[in-house]
């Protein structure tokens, strides 16, 4: 029994392929490649556009919207907790540090540290207490344990992606990024320029992660190759003095 290609099909049917040659030929040799009428069509014409509106901050010169927030520190200086507690106010539409404004929303933390449900609730709890309320009674915050999985894996980025449209979740936080992107080279500008990407697809994003061991603990950099902090709109490094935690506005 033969069996028809796609191509066959719709010839059958009477619908003409009307792809350019050198198009087909790349995709027949597993090249990506797009119709140059589907590029054009995302092209606009600065000329005849209007100025739009100002982009407000997620959080007020902190973590800019539609955009990824690094935030990088050597082990055990709290930018877990950190990123939980900016969770929290995003949710709770309370200012940031007592001070910077926030769009609330609904928030979204993938855990690729393997915390666990129960530890990221009990945190959770705590950072309330300390903020002067029982539990969360804003906005939905999501948790999401990530487990052995990757977000290179399209099967389970698209999924979350989704869900993030779904929710209307204003910022996704993903602990860590060098953890949620297994089976990519860290140093690599290229795997990672390729990961960021991958993170966009998930709204604007407060992305932790950690550093080099080497890293000076007063001016450290952030793990991997410097695509990662490129990438982002905004950067900031977390040390420690005097039992105190400072943060430092790298980009």
């Amino acid at each position: 029994m033969s069996t028809l290609s796609a191509a066959d099909k719709l010839s059958a049917l009477g619908v003409r392929d009307t792809e350019p040659d050198e198009f087909q030929q790349k995709k027949s040799q597993g090249l990506n490649a797009v119709p140059s009428s589907a590029l054009e069509q995302q092209i606009i014409i600065c000329n005849q556009e209007l100025e739009p509106d100002p982009i407000p901050d997620l959080i007020e010169g902190f973590a800019p919207s539609q955009a990824s927030t690094t935030l990088f520190a050597r082990g055990g200086r709290h930018k877990t907790t950190l990123g939980m507690y900016a969770a929290l106010c995003v949710a709770q539409g309370v200012p940031f540090l007592g001070e910077y404004g926030v769009q609330r929303g609904p928030v979204f933390w993938v855990d690729a540290e393997g915390m666990g449900r129960a530890r990221f609730l009990q945190r959770l709890f705590e950072l309330c207490r300390g903020m002067g309320i029982e539990r969360p009674t804003g906005e939905k915050v999501f948790f999401f344990e990530l487990g052995v999985r990757s977000l290179k894996d399209v099967a389970t980025l698209e999924p979350l992606a989704a869900f993030v449209r779904k929710h209307g979740v204003v910022v996704t936080f993903l602990d860590s990024f060098t953890s949620a992107m297994r089976g990519g080279d860290s140093n690599s500008a290229d795997d990672v320029s390729a990961s960021m990407a991958l993170v966009r697809e998930l709204g604007t994003s407060i992305v932790i992660d950690h550093v080099r061991k080497d890293a000076d603990e007063n001016n450290p950099t952030a793990f991997g190759s410097v695509a990662k902090e490129n990438l982002s709109r905004s950067s900031w490094a977390v040390s420690s003095q005097d039992g105190a935690l400072i943060l430092r506005h790298v980009k």
